[in-house]
């Protein structure tokens, strides 16, 4: 994670990965495995052309798969393996990434931790530092449309 860190720009960070796999063992003992990642589109600012992607690529999306899973790629027999969509989501720093994945994989906890006080001001500043840059630029897609950062922020429009 790296970046500049300042409430009035809208793409906070220069570079961002999260990783998230979860390792399993299957009834036969084969050994089961899933992934996802979280990252920042890296943009070549020495092309010229400096986001052309094959694909719609969100500059913040979340990914099923990719190459922590391709290594494991000839142990799926016959499966079709298309390349998953890029979801767009907002930055995420490590409290951030934390809180995620509590949410989606420990939400009792999750639950308990969101009424916590030490909690709350641990994870509300991170919102206001990262998220509300990052939601200001999408908005400002409608009013600017395809500026440098909101053509890469939200490629929809």
């Amino acid at each position: 994670m790296a970046g500049q860190f300042s409430a009035d720009i809208c793409d906070q960070f220069t570079k961002l990965e999260v990783n998230l796999e979860k390792f399993a063992q299957g009834q036969n003992g084969a050994s089961l495995q899933a992934a996802w990642h979280f990252d920042r589109h890296i943009i070549d600012v020495k092309k010229e052309d400096r986001h052309n992607t094959d694909d719609i690529h969100p500059l913040y999306h979340f990914q099923f798969g990719g190459s922590r899973m391709t290594r494991i790629h000839q142990r799926l027999g016959d499966t079709l393996l298309l390349d998953p969509p890029r979801l767009m989501h907002p930055p995420m720093d490590g409290i951030l990434a934390i809180d995620f994945v509590l949410a989606n994989y420990a939400g009792q906890v999750w639950k308990a931790l969101r009424g916590d006080e030490q909690y709350k001001r641990l994870v509300i500043p991170q919102f206001e530092k990262i998220w509300k840059p990052y939601f200001s630029g999408v908005a400002e897609s409608w009013i600017n449309p395809r500026n440098d950062i909101s053509g890469y922020l939200c490629p929809f429009i």
